[in-house]
């Protein structure tokens, strides 16, 4: 397991509790000091004693909710990687800008953070170099991935059959209900789907899986683009794939 991702912690009277669900993580699964074990957070009510705390008790990397840090950047530092929501943060090295809803939107947000070396990986997240979430990384890709807490997402293959979990509930998915995850997810990437892992995930290749004059619409249009082996939405699509996924043939 290369991830672990706790969702969340809203007060200081939360973290013996989260500190004892980190251990019980390490008895069930196979935690190895490479493993990125995430905490999402409101910084609102701690403080850098809690930081040492949770650095102590293996977590390596926090999510802060939009909120005020400036008290907790001296503690940034215990930590691998820090995500703060919605703008940029000294010590931070990733952040998430769920603001953004236009492919215009997008773009300027990728060329001002780019003048700070953060680079997008998904429509939705910014970071420097080596600060990817893998988390994130695994719910994008299609790999299994664990979460923990409140509204928290899993999914994992068991015998070839792949299983959504949420709130501690598993759901095997149909076929189409695992394309359809699948390619909401993948076309999120930034710069799109991987043709090479798509097909060695699925058994076809992206465009087979849809109406073969649809797809030549999409790319005279402009909605569909190519960068080497990957496939990425552009204009109005990038931020509305449903609308391309809804025309997904079996």
């Amino acid at each position: 397991l290369d991830s672990v991702y706790i969702s969340a912690l809203d007060d200081e009277t939360a973290v013996p509790e989260v500190l004892a669900l980190v251990e019980q993580v390490k008895e069930v699964f196979d935690i190895s000091d490479k493993t990125e074990v995430t905490l999402e957070c409101n910084p609102n009510g701690l403080s850098l004693i809690y930081l040492r705390s949770f650095y102590a008790g293996g977590i390596t990397r926090l999510s802060m909710a939009r909120a005020n840090c400036d008290h907790l950047i001296e503690g940034f530092s215990f930590f691998d990687s820090v995500n703060v929501d919605g703008r940029l943060f000294e010590g931070a090295q990733h952040i998430s800008r769920y603001d953004l809803r236009e492919f215009e939107q997008f773009e300027q947000a990728r060329l001002a953070l780019a003048m700070n070396k953060f680079f997008p990986y998904d429509r939705y997240h910014f970071c420097q170099p080596g600060a990817v979430c893998q988390y994130l990384k695994n719910v994008l890709e299609y790999r299994p991935y664990i979460g923990i807490g409140t509204q928290a997402h899993g999914r994992l293959k068991i015998d070839d059959q792949w299983l959504s979990i949420i709130d501690g509930r598993e759901t095997p998915l149909s076929e189409q209900g695992f394309l359809e995850e699948f390619l909401l997810q993948n076309f999120s990437l930034y710069p799109g789907v991987d043709g090479t892992w798509f097909e060695k995930s699925t058994g076809r290749a992206l465009h087979e899986c849809f109406d073969k004059n649809q797809w030549q619409e999409w790319i005279d249009t402009k909605q569909i683009d190519f960068v080497g082996n990957r496939t990425h939405l552009s204009g109005e699509a990038f931020f509305t794939p449903e609308k391309i996924i809804a025309e997904l043939k079996l």
